[in-house]
């Protein structure tokens, strides 16, 4: 990722987040893994752990378009001629126990975050990032709160 500054207030703010992902990345963490980052002429830098599928409101829909499309393509009898799916109301986008892995992975990154003595504050669905996996990790640490710089 590459984010340019908007001003000095901006670039602290930034950094900040990054130093807030560092504390609460930790090895194995069910969150994303910050690699590196650095500075260069006016950007800020940052090398996380790639989650190739995007973030989860992007997966879910990918998954309703995709059901969608194979569905119409067997049913114009365009491509798969295997056995016809037509998608009813009734016909889940995913498995019953692929969204209780989602639920559990979620659950899970938002338990480190707590046990790392913040609240992330900003928990929706374009936050949490699918890996190759299909893995949920949990990003942007942007206005997370640091539990131990309140008292």
């Amino acid at each position: 990722m590459k984010d340019v500054y908007e001003g000095m207030k901006d670039r602290l703010n930034k950094i900040e987040e990054v130093q807030k992902a560092f504390k609460i990345c930790k090895e194995g963490s069910p969150v994303i893994a910050i690699k590196e980052c650095w500075e260069e002429a006016g950007y800020l830098y940052i090398c996380s752990e790639l989650c190739e599928l995007g973030n989860l409101n992007e997966f879910l829909f990918k998954q309703s378009y995709n059901n969608e499309i194979e569905n119409i393509e067997e049913h114009l009898g365009l491509k798969r001629r295997s056995s016809l799916k037509v998608r009813t109301s009734l016909t889940p986008l995913l498995a019953e126990s692929k969204i209780w892995d989602i639920f559990a992975d979620m659950a899970r990154c938002v338990a480190h975050v707590n046990d790392s003595n913040f609240v992330h504050m900003d928990i929706k669905p374009r936050n949490f990032l699918v890996d190759a996996n299909q893995r949920v990790k949990l990003g942007d640490f942007g206005i997370a709160i640091d539990l131990l710089k309140i008292s």
